[in-house]
């Protein structure tokens, strides 16, 4: 009896004063919702982005440990792309700098983003390309939700 109770004081002080992972599973459509709510945005769907359109949605290489969602616009000439990416490893920030270099707001063959900016915290980036005030918006709720967060942004040339 003496050895149960022992083990289980073990265990529970194993579990009660184990730290938080800060590599926890990150529920990318709810950050996207959350980023959103109360935009105008053009219509969409967030959608996972698979290894293979990576690049595409991010102008960056997919690496081990990356996972993405898009919430672009569902009509193809509309300037409207919003990408939430995280990171295991906490680099977050060298993500960030990477994806704000090569990210494109020209890449609709018709139509280019007016704004794009890309917002990140350790394990998480999120790179907006739309009209300003879309941009603005999001920003405002990343700012919301994200205290500790960072913001790199600029006007496209028309």
């Amino acid at each position: 009896m003496k050895k149960l109770f022992v083990c289980l004081l073990a265990l529970l002080l194993l579990v009660g004063c184990g730290e938080k992972s800060t590599n926890e599973e990150v529920d990318l459509n709810k950050v996207a919702e959350t980023l959103l709510e109360n935009v105008e945005t053009p219509m969409y769907e967030v959608t996972a982005i698979d290894e293979e359109s990576f690049p595409y949605f991010t102008f960056v290489d997919f690496k081990d440990g990356y996972q993405a969602v898009t919430a672009d616009a569902l009509i193809g000439s509309i300037a409207h792309s919003v990408v939430v990416i995280s990171t295991k490893d906490g680099d977050g920030a060298t993500l960030a700098n990477e994806v704000f270099e090569n990210a494109n707001p020209q890449k609709w063959v018709c139509v280019s983003a007016a704004k794009t900016a890309v917002m990140y915290t350790d394990n998480l980036v999120v790179l907006v390309m739309s009209q300003v005030d879309t941009v603005d918006a999001i920003k405002a709720n990343f700012e919301t939700n994200y205290k500790d967060g960072k913001v790199l942004e600029k006007t496209n040339a028309e």
